[in-house]
């Protein structure tokens, strides 16, 4: 079967990947000028290669390790794994989980953690272990903040845990966010053996990582936005000129729904629009410090930031590559992370880079000083997440239209907008057109 791909993000080019080894014919059409979609290298960045946003994966992405061992990129090289570890960059809070079987690892992690009192860890395990009871569901769902009121959640283990891990895997606020997309999470990592919650952060940029290491039978077509999809008796056609058997549409919700909207309507057309309709983007911000040289004094790979110390002080996560990385020219390179972050608050981008500096250097400081900085690029990438909120209806990979499926991280696959989510999504597509 002849199948086309439209967009090379971690969902289309896991689709490709699936299909190319069921025997099919794949074309893959990417608008711009590199693979990899919302998680990929900065065009012209230079040595370091820059990425559009720094990501992190879990010892629970299953899906996503084995893809990278299909296409002989190996993980235990190309990722730095270490057991989850929550450590405040101020020094005051420490949370790691322990060489112990699961749950028992993240038990011991939250009873010996530093910075909480008793009265705090009892909290948080009972909470946790009424969830487990529960079998990691919450019904009906509603957002994290209420249901951690209902918990009686302290406010420290609040702003130390809830809302760190919040932010990171569904990059939504507690007062949005939802509480059954985060118990999944949370079941899939610290309920699933205990070197699924370890912490696996790229060694090398994100292209570099696996999307540009496609098979050679899949032809990858950069440059080639698609504007149409046309309906035919035994296929479709791209821009009136790509004829396939069958597609998978692999865009943000609002590309696809513009590309549905020529075709004819079919029962469940409607009600797949309004889904598709009910996104909202959620933005991340990286600001990327080149220093002038490793900053060696600061020895942990990712640290947390405390976003409330004081106005205008955003960053939440200070990533290390002079901890991380295999590559020598990216070692002096240090990125700090914004999630859900408010294109209001960036507006003016010089100003906001200056306080985040400061924040870094003043949380910091048990480290020593850090190094002058050569360079800076502050990347926003306004569309790199959708509001995982409650009651959000996600469409499934089928479609109205026999021989289309869509992919996507924001598809039904029960995760928030996470890599291992699109890669799911990308295989579940491939399976479907068989």
């Amino acid at each position: 079967m002849n199948v086309g791909v439209i967009g090379a993000g971690w969902a289309g080019l896991s689709a490709a990947i699936a299909l190319h080894d069921a025997g099919h014919d794949v074309s893959l059409y990417e608008a711009g000028p590199l693979a990899g979609g919302r998680a990929r290298r900065v065009p012209g960045s230079g040595n370091a290669a820059l990425d559009n946003g720094q990501h992190i994966m879990l010892g629970a992405y299953q899906h996503t390790l084995q893809l990278m061992q299909r296409l002989h990129r190996e993980p235990d090289r190309l990722l730095l794994r270490f057991g989850l570890k929550l450590q405040a960059a101020s020094g005051d809070f420490e949370l790691r989980c322990r060489a112990l079987p699961s749950p028992w690892h993240a038990v011991a992690a939250v009873a010996l953690a530093k910075g909480w009192h008793t009265s705090e860890k009892a909290a948080l395990i009972k909470a946790m272990a009424r969830l487990r009871l529960r079998g990691w569901k919450v019904t009906p769902d509603r957002p994290l903040a209420q249901w951690l009121d209902e918990q009686h959640q302290p406010a420290g283990v609040v702003k130390r845990f809830w809302e760190p891990l919040c932010l990171a895997a569904l990059n939504t606020p507690l007062v949005q966010a939802s509480t059954l997309m985060m118990a999944r999470v949370l079941k899939d990592s610290l309920d699933a053996g205990r070197n699924a919650s370890d912490v696996l952060i790229p060694r090398t940029d994100l292209s570099d990582l696996w999307p540009d290491h496609l098979p050679a039978g899949i032809t990858l077509h950069r440059h080639s936005p698609i504007q149409r999809i046309d309906a035919a008796s035994n296929g479709y056609t791209l821009n009136e000129k790509h004829w396939h058997d069958a597609l998978v549409v692999a865009v943000p919700p609002p590309n696809a729904r513009r590309l549905l909207a020529d075709l004819p309507a079919r029962p469940g057309t409607e009600r797949l629009m309004q889904h598709l309709e009910a996104f909202s983007p959620v933005a991340i911000a990286t600001l990327n410090l080149m220093l002038d040289e490793p900053w060696t004094t600061l020895s942990e790979p990712m640290l947390m930031l405390d976003d409330q110390a004081a106005p205008g002080q955003l960053g939440q996560w200070l990533f290390n590559h002079a901890v991380i990385s295999n590559a020598r020219e990216r070692h002096p390179l240090i990125s700090i992370v914004l999630s859900n972050c408010l294109s209001s608050a960036l507006t003016d981008r010089d100003a906001a880079s200056r306080l985040i500096i400061e924040q870094v250097r003043r949380q910091t400081s048990q480290f020593g000083p850090m190094p002058d900085i050569a360079q800076q690029l502050l990347i926003i990438e306004k569309r790199a997440t959708f509001a995982a909120t409650p009651g959000l209806t996600r469409p499934d990979n089928n479609t109205p239209w026999p021989g289309l499926v869509l992919a996507g991280d924001w598809t039904n696959t029960g995760y928030p907008a996470v890599l291992e989510g699109a890669v799911m999504s990308g295989q579940a597509a491939a399976r479907c057109i068989g």
